[in-house]
């Protein structure tokens, strides 16, 4: 989820076995205005409550718009049985809040993806959407979808649709620091009456790309739009040397650490609540003058790495 347009290009039509995923999957279900996908799931016992899981409204002041810091997530606390939906694209940031809640002993019951018509969405992610369900698939959790009309208006109202149709406490977002992003969903999450829960807002970006390889996530880059990101990134993989080379964009030129300013996407390939690996099979980077796409055409599930060894 980003705020700045970026080149993109749409997928082939194709058909893929159970556990593999081609581009052609994707538009088959996308052509629908909503699909539910459901996946083997085991359910978890939530152990750890939240007694600061403030309503939207009082995270986001919408007539001044001011954001104030989401109250402090305990470790502690008497058990309380939360039940949540989390906004997922399959990047890094929705991933890693959906497992900050599983972290807590919440009860993630789906992930929402919303599939928006128009490639240079600002308020929605839009590179690899079609590897949503292999995503879900490896977590067990079931995956719902709805696709966006072009135009703000459009957008909104396929994330109000998809907020209807969770019967949950609430729902988590990744939002980092996109106030476009967070003032949106906040007021939807407002109107249907859903909680909103960004373990991510207004986090140190610099402390938090370390956070993403110290957990364990293997993400790659799936698409840039910024001066110093070059063709070579695309498909990139995340390590020690990546983050050097982010940081040291954010002081030559301005570039966000975690590409909240649009400046790139990524796909995450393994995390911790993943029970195998997507293992990309084929890919085409696509660059267009001053951005790129790293169009996944095929991938799989895998029996995770050896990391040790």
């Amino acid at each position: 989820m980003t705020s700045a347009p970026r080149g993109r290009c749409r997928p082939c039509s194709s058909s893929a076995p159970t556990g593999m995923m081609t581009t052609g999957s994707f538009f088959a279900i996308a052509a629908n205005s909503s699909e539910v996908i459901s996946s083997r799931r085991t359910r978890r016992n939530p152990r750890e409550g939240h007694k600061w899981f403030a309503s939207a409204r009082s995270l986001v002041n919408l007539k001044q718009g001011l954001h104030p810091p989401p109250k402090p997530f305990p470790l502690h606390g008497p058990p309380t049985a939360v039940r949540v939906a989390a906004l997922f694209s399959g990047g890094k940031d929705s991933t890693y809040a959906a497992y900050v809640a599983m972290q807590r002993g919440w009860d993630v019951t789906q992930l929402l993806s919303i599939i928006p018509e128009d490639r240079d969405s600002m308020l929605f992610h839009t590179p690899n959407l079609q590897l949503t369900p292999l995503q879900a698939e490896t977590m067990r959790i079931p995956l719902i979808r709805e696709t966006a009309a072009i135009g703000e208006d459009g957008e909104l109202d396929a994330l109000r649709r998809i907020f209807r149709r969770v019967d949950v406490d609430g729902v988590i977002v990744g939002a980092i620091a996109s106030d476009y992003q967070h003032t949106r969903v906040n007021r939807i999450a407002d109107e249907v009456g859903l909680r909103v829960f960004a373990p991510l807002w207004r986090r140190d970006p610099t402390q938090l790309v370390y956070d993403y390889l110290q957990a364990g996530f293997d993400i790659a880059f799936s698409s840039v739009s910024a001066e110093g990101l070059d063709a070579s990134w695309l498909g990139r993989r995340w390590d020690d040397h990546v983050i050097q080379d982010l940081l040291h964009l954010q002081k030559t030129r301005g570039v966000h650490p975690c590409g909240e300013g649009g400046e790139f996407e990524t796909l995450v390939l393994d995390a911790p609540p993943f029970e195998q690996s997507i293992e990309v099979v084929r890919a085409t980077p696509d660059w267009r003058g001053t951005a790129g796409v790293w169009r996944v055409d095929e991938a799989r599930l895998a029996p995770k790495p050896n990391r040790g060894s």
